[in-house]
């Protein structure tokens, strides 16, 4: 028993000690609960970009924000009054909708080659013909594309989407937590999760839904593409891609890190405070 205790509370630990690596290891995160609630608008005008370097807009947009194609799209905050995300009523969230031509860019610090993006989704809908796509890009130094990462409407008539040239679906109107590790070091990396530890290879990238391994790719990299620092990161829909979901909680990692879920904290203080009283018991 003692021998098992002492065992569990070295476990605990160090997953306490990854939890607190993973938190000092954030180089932007974005939750929307400092922005004001309504309309988001470039930079270039008024209105909150909050942790992204800069916010831009390429359809007609209100406000007067032109470009090639125009599409009444809307890209708000509002408070998650479903508490889809289960932090609460108050919460506040981005709320895309027919949102064709927005793109989100976050300008990544020297010397990082491996980074974990993380986000979690609602999506309600798509509302243009063919395959409507959520992109986020991964760029190096040099402006070449290192991954393409996306989710896209699985058939022109779909009421479900999967990352891109894949086969798993995900639903509509269903919260999902997406952690995509990118590895553009020259080297493989092994990355532990709640599911095991994995290997990714140098020029990959894995995705995590919701705490367990889905894919792992290296869909979209240019020929110019080169390993080394990431230079840039962007999530963004095309001009004739509409995509309406609710997005909270996304986070920038350097490093390869994938999070428990909350049910998986709550087993690990439930057994950490298991372990203790049976440690008080023993000494008395």
């Amino acid at each position: 028993m003692k021998k098992t205790t002492a065992s569990l509370l070295a476990g605990i630990a160090g997953l306490a000690l990854s939890t607190a690596s993973v938190n000092a290891q954030i180089l932007m995160f974005e939750n929307w609960n400092d922005a004001p609630l309504g309309d988001i608008h470039p930079t270039s005008g008024s209105g909150y970009t909050g942790a992204w370097s800069n916010i831009g807009f390429n359809a007609l947009w209100p406000g007067g924000h032109t470009s090639v194609q125009p599409v009444n799209s809307l890209a708000e905050i509002r408070t998650d009054s479903n508490n889809l995300f289960g932090r609460g009523t108050d919460n506040q969230v981005l709320f895309l909708d027919a949102a064709a031509g927005i793109n989100m860019n976050f300008s990544m610090p020297t010397g990082v080659q491996v980074a974990t993006l993380s986000y979690e989704m609602y999506v309600t809908g798509f509302h243009s013909v063919g395959t409507s796509r959520l992109t986020t890009r991964f760029y190096d130094e040099g402006g070449g594309t290192i991954i393409n990462h996306g989710l896209q409407r699985r058939t022109a008539s779909s009421a479900d989407f999967r990352f891109r040239n894949e086969a798993e679906r995900f639903d509509l109107n269903t919260t999902y937590r997406f952690e995509v590790v990118v590895n553009n070091s020259e080297n493989t990396i092994n990355v532990g999760g709640p599911d095991g530890a994995h290997d990714i290879d140098s020029g990959m990238t894995a995705v995590w839904v919701n705490g367990s391994l889905s894919t792992i790719y290296n869909y979209g990299q240019t020929a110019n593409s080169v390993r080394g620092d990431i230079g840039r990161i962007a999530m963004e829909t095309f001009t004739d891609n509409t995509w309406s979901a609710y997005v909270d909680e996304v986070s920038i990692r350097e490093g390869a890190f994938v999070i428990p879920e909350p049910s998986t904290y709550a087993l690990i203080f439930g057994l950490l405070a298991l372990s203790g009283a049976a440690y008080v018991r023993r000494r008395r």
